[in-house]
Parts: C-alpha cells; structure tokens; sequence
C-alpha cells in the first residue's frame, strides 16, 4: 500500500482488502445472525406487537429519543432523578433481515474498514505487530466509542460488551488477512 517516496497501491494490496473485507463481511454474518450469543442481553416484552404499535404512537418520527434526556426542559430534566431513562432509536420504514441493499452498503463498509487497517499496519513488519497494532487502534475505537456510550448514554455493559468483542475480533481478523497480502520488510 505504501511504497518508498510516496503512497502507492499494488494490485496485491488491492486484492487484499477486498479478500479482508468480504472476510470480515463473512465473520460478521456469523458473529451476528448465527451466533445467539449477543442476543442474550437483550430484554424481552410479552408481547412484541403491542409494544411495537405503542412504539410507533410514542415516538412518530424516525430518529433518536431520549426521555427525559439533556435536551428537555429542566424540569423535565429533574425526571432523571426518579428515573426510568428511556433512550430509543426507531424506524418507521419496514425492513428485512436480509435486505440486499443493506448487505451491499455493509460489504463495502467492511471493504473501506479493510483498507483503513491495512494502511494503520502496513508499515510495521511480520504478522504478530500487525495484529498488535491493529489491536491497539480497535481497543483505542472500543473505548472511545463504547466507552462513551455506557458514560453519557446509558447503554447497558451487558450489551456493549458483546460489540467490544466483536470490534477486537474484528481488528485482529483484519490484520491477519492482509499480512499475506500487504507487503513484507524485505519487499
């Protein structure tokens, strides 16, 4: 990816990321949908229906609501202290599991996260730094990111933890794909 006196793509590195990407696109198909695992801290409703409709009626535009949350008006503000805190993202548009636009947007994510990580390793040398690196910068993403969230969004660790795994994996996975494609020292 980068060569001496300037920045330069091989076609090697190019196959690479795209072999990386449709990787991580693949590993996180399993770690998502097939694995039942992060799914278990999630909370459940009797009825998913009604809890739904009520959904809709509550919060009638798509976006984000947080209840009471730093943009209410102080005295609505004061409710935090009785709590509950609600913090809820919805979508009105109807959706599928499968959608293969979706899929599309989410193979050339991962093809772009490839190439990013693959420009933060490619000038150390041999797999284990890659990986330590490539390591380094996804705790560096899980703590900044998640972190923040549990802070100052209320998100429950339970959850999140299930995102930090999957993030570190992610990193490393990267890493191990495109040594065998980004060049070597000797190279």
């Amino acid at each position: 990816m980068f060569k001496r006196g300037g920045f330069g793509m091989t076609g090697k590195s190019i196959l690479g990321t795209v072999v990386t990407g449709f990787a991580l696109f693949m590993f996180g198909f399993v770690y998502w949908a097939i694995n039942p695992l992060p799914y278990t801290a999630w909370n459940e409703v009797d009825d998913v229906a009604a809890a739904q409709a009520t959904a809709a009626q509550l919060f009638p535009l798509d976006g984000i609501y947080h209840l009471p949350g730093v943009g209410n008006d102080p005295e609505t503000q004061k409710l935090l202290e009785t709590g509950p805190s609600v913090f809820v993202t919805i979508n009105h548009s109807p959706a599928s599991g499968a959608d293969p636009t979706s899929l599309a947007i989410g193979f050339v994510h991962n093809v772009l996260s490839a190439g990013l990580i693959g420009l933060a390793i490619v000038g150390v040398a041999g797999l284990g730094p890659r990986i330590n690196r490539a390591l380094m910068i996804g705790v560096l993403a899980v703590f900044v990111i998640n972190g923040s969230e549990v802070i100052w969004w209320q998100a429950p660790m339970g959850w999140l933890a299930h995102q930090i795994i999957y993030y570190l994996i992610y990193f490393a996975l990267a890493a191990v794909v495109l040594n065998y494609f980004l060049p070597r020292a000797d190279d």
